[in-house]
């Protein structure tokens, strides 16, 4: 359950309805029943930032920083080389 709701996550824009992630997630196989039990809610006030509207969310930076270090260790691990691209400026 909490592995779909992290995907859910990643797949949601920076700013975000409570609605917005709850279709997404039943489309990811969250149960209806999950979904009315209120565990999404529970993990948006974990892993999200609420707005002004209380439907509203904003993601978490740190969350999203978390997740993209979790997914490199596991490539590494697995024997991937992770690389970012570079730019350096060379005098003419």
């Amino acid at each position: 359950m909490s592995e779909i709701m992290k995907k859910t996550l990643g797949e949601m824009k920076s700013v975000f309805s409570s609605n917005e992630f709850s279709k997404k997630a039943k489309k990811n196989g969250l149960s209806a029943k999950e979904i009315s039990n209120g565990v999404i809610a529970l993990f948006l006030h974990q892993n999200a930032i609420q707005m002004d509207s209380r439907r509203m969310w904003k993601k978490d930076n740190n969350v999203q920083s978390n997740n993209l270090l979790e997914a490199i260790q596991l490539l590494k691990s697995h024997g991937y080389k992770v690389m970012k691209p570079v730019n350096e400026w060379v005098e003419v």
